[in-house]
């Protein structure tokens, strides 16, 4: 090799590994196509998004193979980490659309149970004293969380149970995907009176975030802490505490949003006030980093997409009303416009671009 050049642990070889794990990713894509139950034009759609994926493979393993044995030339080093990118752009693709598409439809079944099905047996849970927290079994499926706000006025306990759901719809609509499935049940009591509350599944083998050391935090991903910090941000949240986020493989999972978008409150500062609880006094220092890729092309994906906010929109209407729909989703809009130069949070820009959408909370 030429002195001065960089050396590269890539290969022929190793390209040709690598596209053999994106084919596999693909085949999955197009198995899960096929075998799971979805709507006529989205199969049309996503079957063409595969064969693009497809014709991709086939141009770079024809490239591949034209490869020279040899990599000691600059230029094939640099083709070399050109033919990565793309093996590893179309890996990744496959499986965003998997988790897109197919994780939202195993949601949509598990909500469709915990809706259909009645309760086995129920029973008093610890903490969730705000809302009336019950550990309940349901028939034919797993656990959940049941809570129906009991002690509080039909208003609030109204706005207290939409949230839960609206905040779960939002999590999906993000693509975050961190909220459990969350649905609202109507159930008879034992006095023979309907009473209705939300419903979300329970996580097993989780541990909350007040549980784990302060070691053990600093291993969660800072994805996952972003995720947290900029959502609690964007949906008023005034009740984080390490009670309420569960931890489990790595992942953060976030629980009761009965406190969030809340009409009566309109969070314009950074989050910090927000978290009344040392385990979360990592908080303000993720809003001094920039933000990870990952998570700004969530922001992409969303703004992208017209017809899920539309959707998105209506169904926190009809949970909600319509000003609080209209202001939230624009909270997520100003949000996603709100960084400096180096993808760094910046709260004036925030502000000034909730003026600029006309902000109804």
């Amino acid at each position: 090799m030429q002195e001065g050049l960089q050396k590269t642990e890539l290969t022929k070889e190793t390209l040709k590994l690598d596209l053999d794990n994106a084919k596999v990713s693909v085949e999955n894509l197009r198995s899960k196509i096929n075998l799971e139950q979805i709507e006529a034009d989205l199969m049309a759609d996503l079957l063409k998004k595969s064969e693009k994926l497809i014709d991709k493979i086939s141009v770079i393993e024809n490239q591949i193979n034209l490869l020279p044995e040899s990599n000691d030339e600059e230029s094939q080093i640099t083709e070399l980490e050109d033919i990565k990118k793309i093996i590893v752009n179309i890996t990744k693709k496959s499986e965003d659309f998997i988790k897109k598409y197919f994780v939202s439809f195993l949601e949509d079944q598990e909500i469709s149970l915990m809706l259909e099905n009645d309760f086995e047996s129920i029973e008093d849970l610890k903490g969730g004293i705000h809302g009336g927290a019950k550990f309940v079994k349901i028939k034919n499926d797993g656990n959940a969380v049941y809570k129906t706000y009991e002690q509080h006025q039909i208003l609030d306990k109204k706005n207290f149970i939409g949230a839960e759901k609206a905040v779960y719809l939002l999590s999906r609509a993000l693509n975050f995907n961190f909220v459990p499935p969350t649905v609202i049940k109507h159930l008879k009591n034992e006095k023979g009176k309907y009473v209705y509350g939300s419903v979300q599944e329970f996580i097993p083998n989780s541990k909350c975030l007040s549980e784990l050391s302060d070691e053990e935090i600093n291993q969660i991903p800072d994805d996952e802490k972003f995720k947290i910090a900029i959502f609690d941000f964007i949906i008023s949240n005034t009740d984080r505490n390490g009670g309420n986020v569960l931890v489990k493989d790595g992942k953060l999972i976030a629980i009761d949003h009965g406190m969030a978008m809340d009409y009566f409150k309109k969070s314009q500062g950074l989050p910090t006030g927000m978290f009344h609880d040392a385990t979360m006094n990592w908080i303000a220092d993720l809003y001094k980093k920039p933000m990870p890729d990952k998570v700004i092309n969530f922001f992409k994906d969303f703004n992208d997409n017209d017809s899920s906010i539309k959707k998105l929109e209506q169904e926190i209407t009809d949970l909600l009303g319509d000003k609080i729909a209209y202001g939230y989703i624009n909270r997520v809009k100003a949000f996603s416009e709100s960084l400096n130069e180096n993808n760094i949070f910046d709260l004036n820009k925030f502000n000034k671009n909730l003026d600029k959408y006309n902000y109804a909370i």
